[in-house]
């Protein structure tokens, strides 16, 4: 009896493009979420800037009489020195800045989810994956989704089967062009 393994049978296309479209759609949604929630933070950081000091001071008010973990660190914070117009500029550049990188992560992840769809370009989908399964940068990663969707499409992109169709997908017609013949006459 033989106990050495046959010659590896290829997955045809089909089954792989079968294997990825899923995951791929997912991490697409995923993108298009985490680009809708970095306009929402871009939008709480222009209404911050737009925000008068006194109207700060009174959400800031309603805020903490709401809610009494609010009303102890706005009281840590003034007796560290801080005034209302510092946490209102700290407001707008933290928003700010999670709105781009939220945004960028976003626009990554639909682009590499478009990739995985296509078969094409297999490490931006294996960046977009990534970039989705990590909290605080893409903003499904803080609920759980993000992390499940991501580590989902890096499990099937890093199967064999998806990696040779990824490359076969991106090969270089053969020499002459795809007919054969030259693409230049004698």
């Amino acid at each position: 009896m033989d106990y050495e393994p046959g010659p590896e049978i290829p997955i045809p296309p089909s089954a792989v493009r079968e294997r990825v479209s899923l995951p791929a759609i997912f991490l697409l949604v995923a993108g298009v979420l985490n680009v809708a929630v970095s306009l929402a933070f871009a939008g709480i950081s222009i209404y911050f800037a737009r925000m008068s000091p006194a109207e700060f001071e009174n959400l800031i008010n309603q805020g903490a009489n709401s809610y009494p973990f609010l009303k102890q660190a706005l009281d840590q914070a003034k007796a560290q020195g801080q005034t209302l117009e510092d946490m209102r500029q700290q407001g707008i550049l933290q928003y700010g800045i999670w709105a781009g990188v939220a945004g960028l992560a976003g626009l990554l992840a639909c682009l590499g989810g478009i990739a995985m769809l296509k078969l094409r370009s297999h490490g931006l989908a294996i960046i977009a994956a990534a970039l989705t399964a990590i909290p605080c940068i893409s903003p499904l990663g803080c609920c759980g989704m993000g992390e499940a969707i991501g580590i989902w499409a890096l499990v099937v992109l890093f199967n064999q089967d998806v990696r040779m169709a990824f490359q076969a997908s991106t090969q270089p017609p053969p020499e002459g062009g795809p007919m054969g013949s030259s693409p230049f006459p004698p």
